[in-house]
């Protein structure tokens, strides 16, 4: 596990980068087969936030893929601010809806009036939970917005995530949801198994 010191500017929607002596110029990245670039300098960033990383989980970026992909990255680019206008108001469910087309993994839950953004996963054990708590949670600092976690039946693990402060969505949290989608948990998480194809009559 290589260890780099970097602050959001530098990160503003990975999670993994491979640590590198020298400092980052124009190099290409990859999060599910789309190009970054990592273009700031680490000699000119203030140090602010430790982030833990395995090299293993960065690839150069295919060349087949240098279309534009500001839209599928408008909340990683982002960054949550604090909510401390007394005037916000919650996301309705129709604006909540158009910004899950950015995290579709997530599921949109309305309890008792007031919607939250949730998502579940099943760790191998206990432990690698809660090795993945520890993986949410550095986010969540470095944005400074924080979800609700369960670990439930020893190895499911459930990820809520909405504004305390006003009871329901704002951006913020597809925000902080679109990041914490960018972990690589596979070394945590058990494989799904695939469904049978229904029987033929």
């Amino acid at each position: 596990m290589a260890t780099l010191r970097l602050t959001s500017s530098v990160l503003p929607s990975l999670c993994f980068i491979r640590h590198a002596n020298s400092s980052f110029s124009s190099r290409k990245f990859a999060w599910k087969g789309y190009p970054l670039r990592q273009i700031s300098s680490c000699k000119t960033t203030r140090l602010q936030l430790v982030v833990p990383m395995s090299s293993s989980h960065v690839t150069d970026a295919p060349p087949d893929h240098e279309g534009d992909v500001e839209q599928e990255f408008t909340l990683l680019k982002q960054k949550c601010v604090p909510c401390s206008s007394k005037e916000l108001r919650p996301m309705t469910e129709g604006a909540a809806r158009t910004l899950l087309s950015q995290i579709p993994d997530w599921e949109l839950l309305d309890t008792d009036g007031k919607l939250q953004l949730q998502r579940r996963w099943k760790a191998k054990n206990f432990v690698k939970g809660l090795e993945f708590f520890k993986c949410i949670a550095d986010i969540a600092e470095s944005e400074g917005h924080h979800p609700d976690l369960h670990l439930v039946g020893w190895n499911n693990v459930i990820v809520n995530i909405f504004t305390h402060s006003i009871g329901g969505l704002t951006e913020n949290d597809f925000i902080l949801a679109a990041k914490i989608s960018t972990l690589d948990c596979k070394e945590l998480m058990r494989k799904s198994i695939p469904k049978a194809p229904p029987a033929e009559s």
